[in-house]
């Protein structure tokens, strides 16, 4: 296991909760020295300022990169539950090469393809839904608020399509609620969709 976890960041809240916590935060630059490994857990839009001004001259020869939900890899942690991912040693692997994977969910990849995956599902996937979503809200104003936001049912929906796949999630849903998504999924123009997604791809 890891015997000293050291803690690089700018004097800011996230500081204070690091002490907090007991550790004893210090600037990147000396962290980045101190280290064998770096986790690099800033936000994307910082990432190539940090590394520049501050990472580049200092570093060694390791460095694992995350893509992640921070607050969701957070609550797993406490939970001692494992987060789903995808793990790559992009030079030098070997079997020993990682030993923190204890657990399920870890799957063999590369930064490139982890990357593409994202890049596809924020700007294919998830601006679809956040789409769709904002015209049913000017459809139906209340009824929308209700059922998407303050029932949280599409949460709960996703959850069970998570754990059972989509259509057999369908079977906690009524007959009526089953077979009007069904019918009125297969309506749809495929077309349409295949062709705005594969843009992204």
């Amino acid at each position: 296991g890891v015997k000293n976890i050291v803690i690089g960041n700018i004097v800011d809240d996230h500081a204070t909760q690091a002490r907090e916590d007991g550790f004893n935060p210090l600037s990147i630059e000396e962290i980045v020295r101190q280290g064998d490994i770096l986790m690099l857990l800033i936000s994307d839009a910082d990432q190539q300022t940090v590394w520049n001004g501050k990472i580049r001259t200092n570093i060694k020869i390791n460095i694992a990169r995350r893509y992640g939900c921070g607050a969701g890899i957070r609550d797993r942690y406490v939970q001692n539950i494992p987060y789903p991912c995808f793990i790559s040693v992009e030079k030098d692997a070997s079997s020993t090469a990682i030993g923190a994977t204890r657990g399920d969910g870890t799957v063999g990849s590369s930064c490139r393809e982890e990357a593409g995956i994202d890049l596809f599902a924020e700007q294919a996937l998830w601006s679809e839904i956040m789409a769709i979503c904002r015209e049913d809200y000017h459809v139906l104003h209340e009824a929308i608020l209700f059922d998407t936001y303050l029932s949280k049912e599409p949460a709960e929906i996703f959850e069970n399509v998570a754990d059972e796949q989509f259509v057999k999630q369908l079977k906690y849903h009524s007959p009526t609620s089953h077979y009007g998504q069904l019918s009125t999924m297969n309506r749809q123009d495929r077309k349409n969709i295949h062709g705005k997604i594969s843009m992204c791809s």
